[in-house]
């Protein structure tokens, strides 16, 4: 370290690495060899993590029953000389899926003590995305995420979900909502112009009060949809209906509550100020999603500096 430069603040990162990976064939994503040297997206995202911020302090990573010995087999208790933590994501016994985004980052909470990133395992944002997340947390008393234009954070192929963002005059957020099953022929049917400010499912928050509001929030979702469930139970013993299926299409089964619809609540409610970052001059994100991405990663590393 050069004698007049500052040391800068830790900060912690947080991967979500829990997901079923359903549109990509039940596969880990993250443990995906993408690199040119054989190395998985999840190496290759820490390494630009690292070199956005060195002075990242731990790695939290937010794992399932099924991806945490494999991720743990690659990741060990160091990596890249940090410490590192699992947290479980579990499914309740009536569901098949995870109870989404906002319960991985609720599990993380023990480890958490200051400043942290959350993001994707299975994305990779490039040094100079990240490098803005970081710095900004450390500076500033608000919570941010990277803003991108929809069209540049579309897969060439399939569909996916996004956020929309509407801001204010000084990039503030007014509002940040999910659309799902989203791909590039809406923009060619003028369902999007593909200018819209979009995110990648990365932020940065400065301090750990968000767990609080995160654990309320989380806790009504779990209310609801607990009532929908007896609800739904009480209406087939009504009914005597036998069913065979496994409720795949009852709401309770499938509905998730995510990061971005808990932070537009909490926006509308005044509980949270959420700036927007913009990334316009700054290399497109990447991100396994179906499985036709594997091949479009793997061969334009150059669009993250990698």
């Amino acid at each position: 370290m050069r004698e007049n430069e500052a040391v800068k603040p830790t900060i912690q990162a947080v991967y979500l690495a829990a997901g079923l990976s359903s549109r990509f064939g039940g596969r880990i994503k993250c443990l995906q060899e993408v690199g040119r040297h054989g190395e998985t997206l999840l190496e290759l995202s820490v390494r630009q993590l690292c070199e956005a911020y060195p002075a990242i302090s731990s790695l939290v990573f937010v794992v399932s029953e099924a991806t945490h010995l494999p991720i743990h087999a690659l990741i060990g208790e160091q990596f890249y000389g940090l410490p590192v933590y699992f947290c479980v994501q579990r499914v309740p016994a009536w569901r098949k899926r995870p109870l989404g985004t906002v319960d991985a980052l609720l599990a993380a909470r023990e480890h958490i003590h200051g400043p942290f990133i959350v993001l994707n395992g299975d994305s990779l944002y490039g040094v100079a995305a990240l490098s803005l997340v970081c710095n900004h947390i450390t500076a500033a008393k608000t919570a941010c995420m990277p803003g991108y234009k929809l069209r540049e954070v579309l897969p060439k192929e399939g569909r996916v979900n996004r956020a929309i963002v509407q801001t204010d005059e000084r990039h503030r957020v007014l509002e940040i909502v999910e659309q799902y099953n989203i791909g590039f022929e809406d923009i060619e049917e003028g369902r999007y112009t593909g200018d819209e400010l979009t995110s990648m499912n990365v932020f940065g928050f400065h301090d750990t009060s968000i767990f609080a509001r995160a654990d309320e929030r989380f806790r009504r979702f779990l209310s609801e949809l607990e009532a929908l469930r007896d609800d739904h139970h009480l209406q087939q013993q009504q009914q005597s209906v036998k069913r065979c299926s496994t409720d795949e299409n009852d709401v309770y089964a499938h509905k998730e509550y995510i990061l971005s619809t808990m932070l537009n609540e909490l926006l509308h409610d005044a509980q949270i100020e959420l700036m927007v970052l913009s990334c316009n001059s700054i290399r497109t994100p990447l991100e396994l999603t179906n499985p036709g991405d594997f091949a479009f990663v793997k061969n334009h590393l150059d669009l993250v500096g990698l």
